[in-house]
């Protein structure tokens, strides 16, 4: 949805899909011109199929059907494979903004953002395997299997017409492992639920971590969260100018004349350097950005010690009060105390 920091879209995998739905996370495009990533596990049944990274295509397309990495084996036995989904692509997008941004920013920025964006991933799609597998929220159980759930994620920095776009796409293997060592399916509609869950459950850490770290803050700008507080103008040009095309071809299957991955930032800083919001901006940006958060600390700190000073000084006026208070019944206490000392001695 427009005006979002985290976009999520789920899209089911039937059995007839023949690659249309996972096919481009392993063409040698997505790597040599979108900037993609090996794919990597993730989720509680890795170590139980004893699986590493980066994700293998022949072992993706062997536990997508419903069998063991090696093919030999079924996992899947309820319900049959004919009559079940199997599985979900989610793609989970950054604003077009913040995407924009991580495109413009020098390197060490731009790793920063990727590593915060990764974590934003990472944890939600944890608690979204416990959520469907109806985990305890509590000490991890003595039974060395748990109920878990199985993730390919491959993470990529452009689109197919190659304008910036951090994004992962995360395969979601409809293979519930259960506790005592079945395997069965997930609920469809279980499953989009979790992923709304998830969606409000990323934005939140995303938009703490940009802060916490870069002091980015998510603000509303012309009705328009994406915008970051930066200038609209190289987020429209990079997603919704039709004429920009570094590719120099209007052909979308051509990549023949395709920018190589490792020259697209270049290539968008070039771009971007013609709308007077280049690189140079950004990094006056960002800085901008960490120097507000730091006087904002700093007014919360000193603001923060004058209420303990004045906290301090409240619980002291208070406890000279009840120890004045007390003198002054002792005092009054000691008359009547010598009256009865005299009475005892007359008597």
């Amino acid at each position: 949805m427009p005006g979002e920091a985290v976009v999520i879209t789920v899209a089911p995998i039937p059995r007839e899909d023949n690659g249309n739905t996972y096919g481009l996370v392993f063409a040698s495009r997505f790597a040599n011109h979108q900037l993609g990533k090996a794919g990597t596990w993730q989720g509680e049944a890795v170590n139980r199929l004893k699986l590493e990274n980066p994700v293998d295509v022949r072992e993706f397309l062997h536990l997508l059907r419903g069998r063991t990495p090696d093919g030999r084996g079924q996992l899947l036995t309820q319900p049959t494979e004919d009559r079940r989904l199997l599985g979900w692509r989610m793609t989970i997008s950054t604003s077009p903004s913040l995407s924009a941004l991580w495109a413009l920013v020098d390197r060490r920025t731009r790793t920063e953002i990727e590593k915060l964006f990764l974590a934003s991933v990472r944890g939600p799609l944890h608690s979204m395997e416990k959520s469907l597998n109806r985990w305890e929220w509590g000490p991890r159980s003595v039974s060395p299997l748990q109920p878990g759930a199985l993730f390919a994620k491959f993470r990529a920095g452009a689109t197919v017409d190659q304008r910036p776009h951090l994004h992962m796409t995360v395969f979601v293997f409809n293979l519930a492992f259960r506790q005592d060592g079945k395997v069965e399916t997930f609920d469809a509609g279980e499953v989009r639920r979790q992923a709304v869950r998830m969606h409000a459950l990323s934005e939140k850490i995303l938009g703490f971590s940009l802060w916490n770290n870069l002091g980015i803050s998510l603000q509303y700008l012309d009705m328009d969260k994406n915008s970051l507080g930066i200038p609209r103008e190289p987020t429209l040009k990079f997603f919704s100018d039709p004429a920009f095309n570094i590719r120099k071809t209007p052909k979308p299957g051509d990549y023949s004349k395709a920018v190589a991955s490792k020259d697209l930032f270049a290539a968008w800083q070039t771009e971007a350097r013609k709308w007077n919001w280049g690189p140079k901006e950004a990094r006056r940006y960002v800085e901008h950005a960490k120097h507000v958060r730091q006087v904002l600390l700093l007014d919360t700190r000193v603001r923060q010690r004058a209420f303990q000073a004045a906290n301090a000084f409240n619980q002291a006026r208070d406890a000279m009060k009840r120890l004045l208070s007390s003198r002054v019944q002792d005092r009054r206490s000691q008359p009547q105390q010598s009256d009865q000392k005299r009475m005892q001695i007359s008597y």
